[in-house]
């Protein structure tokens, strides 16, 4: 499937309202982890490679030392 991704697609994977869909997406958009692009009445999200890779880089080190929990 094409990186972007209809929000009516993506909510039906997850067991949330859309309006819990939508809010939770807009938070990650705020956060620059996706774009949006709205066609018509559908919004179409991306995420953004380069934002994860750093959170995740930065979420790595953070937690460099610290024991596993299981």
């Amino acid at each position: 499937m094409d990186q972007q991704q209809v929000m009516k697609i993506t909510k039906t994977r997850f067991p949330v309202t859309q309006a819990t869909c939508s809010q939770h997406l807009k938070v990650l958009t705020d956060a620059g982890l996706l774009t949006m692009r709205r066609e018509g009445q559908f919004n179409y999200y991306r995420f953004m490679r380069d934002t994860l890779e750093s959170y995740r880089s930065t979420l790595g080190t953070s937690f460099e030392g610290v024991l596993s929990l299981s």
